[in-house]
């Protein structure tokens, strides 16, 4: 997988969380922007199986911080529940981009 992707879900979540892709990959600790990384974070890794190491690289975070960030992020998720909204609206804008890029599947 193409971690222009990683890139792109930093773009979207700047656009949701009303913050910059700088804003996200700093080491600034603004909620909005800790929830944004969380968000990349668990796309990447869940749903397009980036290891920690390769979207550390992008987030300028050691691969421990992000493992680390999982715990409150998974608390987020309860407290805050237009989280999981904005997860899947983030996470179906990659697939449409990724379609956009490699284009759809053809059936026989």
């Amino acid at each position: 997988m193409n971690p222009d992707i990683i890139t792109f879900l930093i773009q979207e979540c700047a656009t949701l969380f009303q913050t910059t892709p700088e804003g996200i990959c700093s080491p600034n600790r603004r909620r909005g922007n800790v929830l944004a990384r969380n968000v990349v974070t668990d796309i990447a890794y869940n749903e397009f199986k980036f290891k920690y190491h390769e979207i550390g690289v992008v987030l300028n975070r050691d691969h421990s911080t992000l493992v680390q960030n999982k715990h409150s992020y998974e608390q987020d998720m309860v407290t805050i529940p237009q989280l999981k909204y904005i997860r899947r609206q983030v996470f179906h804008k990659a697939q449409d981009y990724l379609l956009q890029i490699y284009g759809g599947y053809i059936c026989d």
